[in-house]
């Protein structure tokens, strides 16, 4: 029995302790004040933003004035010194008059319209394609031979000009003479060609007259041949422009429009240093027709001043 108390006593030593912190821990409890316990807040939790709705944007628009009206934008007008005056309105005639004259718009038609010429003509004759248009040229042709020369034209067999001129009536009548006869005796050659167009205006009276000018030489042809060279063709030609009188005799020189640098006939253009080749002549043609417009129309509005 004395050996069992001595080994319980440890154990009782410690439950004593035991004892003394429990009620020390209770005395605590219910005479210390304790601190209040801080509050927690929970954070919310984040929103996802692919789930959050999505509200249609709508401007704030501040109402306008009442005192004005709201107006669509405009450009600023001018200062009140650069307004322009009003334009007073004019009155647009009812109906216009039938007598009016109408310009031609486009190149004119070369049918009722007759060439008469020397191998230049007959290479327009043959490659221009001026559809209903008369030709009384001939290789050689000259003033001082048409009085003379018979030549064929269709639908009347072959006939002399005055009797063509009888035969048809033309409203334009086209004529390019003289290369072949500068080499008359000083004049002839002119006067000759000035009773040609009196002789058809004659004929022809509501005929308008143009008359071309003679077609360049190469420059090499010129320089060496001293009776057709271009000098005496400028001559020449400047002689015809000075019958017409703009009125019912007109000039056009085709020169310009086939002339290479040097002041000759293009080397590149012609076949043999005094004939275009075939291309050519369809573009003499086109400028023939597109000159006549503009006769026309300078006639026309003429007329109307």
């Amino acid at each position: 029995m004395t050996r069992r108390h001595t080994l319980d006593r440890p154990l009782c030593f410690l439950l004593l302790a035991a004892l003394l912190v429990s009620a020390a821990a209770g005395y605590c409890r219910w005479f210390l004040p304790m601190p209040a316990a801080p509050a927690i807040t929970m954070a919310e939790p984040p929103r996802e933003v692919h789930d959050a709705p999505q509200a249609e944007y709508r401007p704030t628009v501040p109402p306008a004035p009442t005192s004005q009206p709201v107006r669509k934008a405009v450009l600023p007008e001018a200062p009140a010194h650069e307004t322009p005056e009003p334009a007073e309105a004019v009155p647009l005639p009812a109906e216009a008059p039938l007598s009016a004259p109408v310009l031609p718009s486009e190149p004119a038609s070369m049918a009722r319209c007759l060439l008469i010429g020397d191998s230049r003509t007959v290479g327009i004759r043959e490659y221009a394609g001026l559809e209903g248009a008369d030709f009384f040229a001939s290789t050689g042709l000259g003033p001082h031979k048409i009085g003379t020369a018979r030549i064929s034209v269709p639908g009347l067999g072959k006939l002399l000009l005055e009797e063509l001129l009888a035969a048809r009536t033309y409203d334009r009548v086209y004529i390019m003479l003289g290369i072949n006869e500068v080499g008359y005796p000083a004049g002839s050659t002119m006067k000759k060609y000035r009773a040609l167009v009196e002789q058809i205006r004659t004929a022809q009276p509501e005929a308008l007259i143009i008359l071309q000018g003679n077609l360049h030489v190469t420059r090499a042809w010129s320089d060496s041949d001293p009776i057709i060279n271009n000098p005496v063709l400028d001559a020449f030609n400047a002689e015809t422009a000075a019958l017409a009188d703009g009125r019912t005799i007109f000039y056009l020189d085709p020169n310009p429009l086939f002339d290479g640098p040097d002041g000759g006939l293009s080397t590149e253009k012609c076949s043999d240093g005094a004939h275009l080749r075939a291309r050519h002549y369809i573009e003499w043609g086109k400028w023939l027709s597109l000159q006549s417009g503009e006769i026309l129309r300078s006639i026309q509005g003429a007329d109307t001043e």
